[in-house]
């Protein structure tokens, strides 16, 4: 129908969710912008994507096949429900009146949406149950659809698993190391059993002199050399297959470049720490510098507050005595000025007592 139609293309607009991700997502600021022109790239949304898929590849990928299979489910449900409930009711009308066989019901049940979904999750990774499957053709059509898309995700999974587990190049270093120790402990192994092989088979020589000629003696002596034999084949080809793994010229000049670059590395990274160390120790010195300069300014200072006092205590003694004189001076000449005043005193008060008679 028209409806089921609009419907599924609608769920078109799944694709504002990448330009939500372009939008807001940490690749496509001014710094990866930048980055990007000056290295002749566009920091679009492929290359936020592609980011992403190194940084987080399990969790985008888990997001696109939860995010695939709910929208190719809600397209099959669409278009597959109104079939399926038409071919339901034509079946119940032959049960009715025709008394058909309810076990002849070829209908499916897309009422629920988990059924539809389920379909796409057998169609994604290539299962195929058959308990459920599209039969009108916009249906298949979605099938088809999310079946190669399911292969892509299938195939960038396997992809990641690879990637994932692949050594690094110290790993794969120390994986061949201790492979060639396990196959030189194998090689010693199986030469001390040439070397018992051989010492048993010198004993019984030994001892068995005198039964030289005896069917036991030589039965026996044939068992030893075939043992001896037999360990000796053992060590040879484990030698052999060492030999085999054993690394070429090129190989071992390639590891060897290898091993330089990664010291040269190591060298640089330490050398870069003793700059920084170097420059932190500078920049403390120079604030100890500071700081010496510092303190010998404030002892000047100290000193010449310290002269400045002195000078100011002794300024203040000398004027000290000098107020003192003055004031012992002052006091001398008011005894004197009393002295006189009660004199003149005197001698009027006598000159009145002496005119009161008269």
């Amino acid at each position: 129908s028209l409806n089921a139609i609009i419907s599924a293309w609608m769920l078109l607009r799944f694709y504002l969710v990448f330009r939500l991700f372009a939008l807001y997502t940490k690749w496509t600021n001014e710094l990866c912008e930048k980055s990007c022109e000056e290295h002749g790239c566009e920091a679009n949304t492929i290359f936020a994507l592609k980011a992403e898929l190194k940084e987080r590849p399990y969790f985008i990928l888990f997001i696109l096949m939860s995010l695939s299979i709910l929208i190719f489910g809600l397209a099959t449900r669409v278009f597959e429900r109104p079939l399926n409930s038409e071919l339901k009711r034509r079946h119940e009308l032959k049960m009715e009146y025709l008394g058909a066989d309810p076990e002849d019901d070829t209908s499916q049940d897309y009422d629920y949406l988990w059924n539809s979904m389920w379909l796409i999750i057998l169609t994604m990774t290539t299962v195929g149950y058959g308990d459920f499957y599209p039969r009108s053709h916009p249906g298949r059509l979605v099938g088809v659809l999310a079946c190669f898309w399911g292969v892509f995700l299938v195939s960038m999974m396997v992809v990641t698993l690879t990637v994932s587990s692949e050594f690094t190049r110290g790993e794969e270093r120390a994986f061949d190391i201790l492979q060639r120790l396990k196959a030189k402990e194998v090689i010693k192994t199986k030469a001390s059993i040439v070397i018992q092989s051989l010492l048993r088979l010198a004993v019984f020589k030994n001892r068995r002199k005198h039964a030289a000629g005896n069917e036991l003696y030589l039965f026996q002596k044939y068992q030893l050399e075939a043992k001896l034999e037999r360990s000796v084949e053992q060590f040879r080809s484990q030698r052999l297959q060492q030999s085999k793994q054993d690394l070429p010229a090129e190989e071992m000049l390639r590891q060897l470049t290898e091993k330089l670059d990664m010291d040269l590395d190591v060298v640089k990274n330490e050398l870069a720490t003793m700059r920084k160390l170097e420059q932190l120790i500078q920049n403390v010195e120079n604030r100890q510098n500071r700081y010496i300069e510092d303190i010998r300014h404030a002892i000047e200072s100290t000193m010449r507050i310290q002269e400045l006092l002195v000078k100011f205590k002794s300024n203040v003694q000398s004027k000290q005595e000098t107020l003192m004189n003055h004031h012992g001076n002052t006091q001398g000449n008011a005894l004197n000025t009393n002295g006189a005043n009660s004199n003149i005193i005197d001698a009027l008060v006598s000159d009145k007592t002496k005119e009161e008679p008269k």
